[in-house]
């Protein structure tokens, strides 16, 4: 009963394809329901605005970022010609499968 439980409540909360299917390199590909349950439950949702910065180049960050839906870009201030400019690291988007949704850990 419990086990049927906790799998609806991971399904109504789409834990797994968020957090674990598309980060295998932070936890693994046999991760327990019970686990993934207490994950579920640490997690806050958060509405960003465009260009909203979640942390700076070199930060620690303090917590983890799932991206859910959309699209981030990771970027940095450079001079270039005696001015500065933003130089995109990378991006990443919700919608595509091979990019993983786990931001915190890229600072």
């Amino acid at each position: 009963q419990l086990l049927l439980e906790i799998q609806k409540k991971l399904k109504e909360l789409e834990v797994l394809p968020v957090v674990v299917d598309r980060n295998p390199t932070v936890y693994g590909t046999n991760i327990s329901q019970e686990y993934c349950m207490k994950i579920a439950c640490m997690l806050v949702p958060q509405f960003l605005q465009p260009s909203e910065v979640l942390f700076l180049e070199g930060e620690v960050p303090r917590e983890l970022i799932f991206l859910d839906q959309g699209a981030i870009s990771f970027s940095r201030g450079i001079m270039q010609d005696g001015r500065k400019v933003e130089q995109l690291i990378r991006y990443v988007r919700a919608d595509r499968k091979e990019d993983p949704t786990l931001l915190g850990g890229v600072a």
